[in-house]
């Protein structure tokens, strides 16, 4: 099960020891994003419903068994902390994300484009009661990686990387997984907000 949130209520009495006990919780980020929506749209709201509704769903499906975290519009958002991986990996995580972001059904799917990181320093917080939520500098980098993304690519952060390289040595199925070998990178760059240069990965 996922951690369970903070509830951000200073009425609390207990507010600042909850606040200064509070732990990070380690795990992947993700955003799915349909590309192109706007002109969707003028398709008619019940072809733009549907395409929205396949993407969705594609990308549930190759996440499996990971539950979106919550809906932006368009774009989906995951946070999968590591005590749910329950026997799933990094690697596994990546190739379901590249299997969505190259889908080639184009009569069923929009193009999507992928962002992913892997996060240390996330905090399980939330500002509306009752609702799961994580913050934390880690979020905002993946939300960053946004600005180099594109259709039907998946953007990583050289962390997530080097768990999937770490995965990969290991497995005994390589042939499996085409999308290791469809990896391209390193490139860098900055980004508004965040000190340091962003090492980042491409997946094609």
């Amino acid at each position: 099960m996922p951690t369970e949130c903070l509830y951000i209520n200073p009425g609390d009495q207990n507010f600042r020891d909850r606040v200064d006990n509070l732990a990070t919780t380690p795990g992947y980020c993700v955003f799915v994003d349909i590309t192109g929506s706007t002109e969707m749209k003028k398709e008619g709201l019940r072809k733009w419903i549907a395409f929205i509704h396949n993407c969705f769903s594609n990308a549930n499906l190759f996440l499996a068994p990971f539950a979106p975290l919550k809906g932006i519009g368009d774009e989906l958002m995951y946070y999968i902390e590591d005590i749910d991986l329950q026997g799933y990996n990094a690697l596994q995580i990546y190739d379901g994300l590249w299997q969505t972001a190259t889908e080639q059904d184009s009569e069923l799917f929009k193009d999507v484009k992928i962002v992913a990181a892997r996060c240390q320093n996330v905090y399980p917080i939330t500002f509306i009661r009752g609702n799961r939520d994580y913050y934390g500098v880690d979020i905002d980098l993946t939300a960053r990686l946004k600005e180099k993304a594109v259709a039907k690519q998946v953007v990583i952060d050289s962390h997530f990387h080097g768990e999937i390289t770490k995965c990969y040595a290991a497995a005994g199925n390589k042939e499996q997984f085409k999308s290791v070998r469809r990896l391209h990178g390193p490139e860098k760059s900055k980004f508004k907000g965040i000190p340091d240069d962003v090492t980042f990965y491409r997946g094609r």
